[in-house]
């Protein structure tokens, strides 16, 4: 059967529910090294969700070399944890489907490779693009990667938690669906809902 098109998937927030072990771990270490609130170190590590974390550190007004060693100890505390963290069944379900239609999965993320690449939540995926320390990261690079290995024509979906990586898919001619979670049941029969209507859309015109 012939490829149907491709989604794109973020990972944190989106398949596997971190978001909140994240914010609570980086509330702690800035608080520590900083002095820093915990519950506004908290609140603007969700704010800027989405990018490169020494990029949000450095949003936040993190010294450099601060940034640098949060970012490091962070990356080995993600690592521990993805290790331990498989997709739930309400996800399993959705790629599950996914598959039924002939869609490429693809899981675009800025946790560093180091991070995810032992992460059991990763295999359900045809694909993993992940964020190389410098500059192969989720938006335009990662989505020039897919056109070099699919080509131009290619039909791509992307679905995120966050404004932050909506506004960056659209902003690439990317039809994007906001999500506040697959791994909520309801939430996946509604986002699958939007991918039948618009793959639906596409290849019947």
């Amino acid at each position: 059967m012939k490829m149907k098109g491709i989604v794109v998937f973020d990972f944190d927030g989106t398949v596997i529910d971190t978001m909140g072990i994240y914010a609570e771990w980086v509330a702690k270490a800035l608080t520590e090294s900083l002095g820093l609130d915990a519950e506004i170190a908290r609140r603007k590590y969700l704010e800027s969700a989405g990018r490169p974390f020494i990029e949000q550190l450095q949003m936040m007004g993190v010294d450099k070399k601060i940034a640098e060693e949060i970012s490091r100890r962070f990356t080995i505390f993600k690592k521990g944890l993805l290790r331990e963290l498989k997709l739930n069944e309400c996800v399993e379900w959705f790629l599950d489907e996914l598959r039924k239609r002939n869609i490429i999965t693809v899981l675009s993320t800025n946790n560093e490779c180091e991070s995810i690449s032992s992460s059991p939540a990763i295999m359900g995926f045809h694909l993993v693009l992940c964020f190389d320390g410098e500059k192969h990261r989720k938006g335009k690079e990662h989505m020039s990667t897919l056109k070099t290995i699919f080509g131009e024509e290619t039909t791509i979906l992307f679905i995120g938690d966050t404004d932050y990586d909506v506004e960056v898919y659209r902003g690439l001619g990317i039809y994007s669906i906001k999500t506040t979670g697959l791994f909520k049941c309801e939430e996946a029969r509604r986002v699958l809902s939007i991918i039948d209507s618009f793959f639906q859309s596409v290849f019947s015109s």
